[in-house]
């Protein structure tokens, strides 16, 4: 299959991959992200693409849903980072340091500029060492949405800390 052909096959796949990384992502933004760096890792592997295997859709899809994983995982490790350092920061045991004292202020400036909904989900979980079920019963959510959203706060924090956002 020449390269052009190959790039025809993907503009008439582009809705059906989108919708796929719209359906993983949950987010316009982050499923246009994914959809583009999918693109690249498809070119890339357009030579082990292999018609009698299987549909060109299905292979896009376990690439696009492979890199979503991936993506899913080092988002997970920083999540886990994050909160190691600030379980850290906010035990009653650790003996506070000049340097410590110094983050604890930064980290507690960047809690501020959270809005009002997600301050209160750090409180609880951090502070408070409240369950996911807890915090959905006091809030009125349901638990995958506290999941959910405290992973993204916890992303946030760190974008904060570092000034990206």
């Amino acid at each position: 299959m020449s390269s052009s052909q190959f790039e025809e096959i993907l503009k008439e796949n582009h809705d059906r991959l989108y919708l796929y990384a719209l359906f993983l992502c949950h987010d316009k933004v982050e499923a246009e992200d994914l959809l583009q760096e999918t693109y690249i890792k498809i070119l890339q592997a357009e030579q082990s693409f292999q018609s009698e295997k299987g549909s060109f859709i299905t292979w896009a899809k376990r690439i696009l849903k492979n890199h979503f994983l991936d993506l899913e995982r080092k988002k997970k490790l920083r999540i886990v980072d994050l909160e190691s350092n600030m379980d850290h920061l906010t035990s009653p045991r650790h003996e506070i340091s000049e340097f410590d004292e110094g983050h604890i202020v930064q980290l507690r400036d960047c809690i501020e500029k959270l809005e009002e909904t997600d301050r209160s989900i750090i409180h609880m979980k951090i502070f408070k060492a409240m369950t996911l079920d807890e915090m959905a019963k006091s809030l009125g959510l349901n638990r995958r949405t506290i999941s959910r959203r405290y992973s993204k706060i916890l992303v946030d924090l760190r974008d904060i800390f570092l000034g990206k956002l």
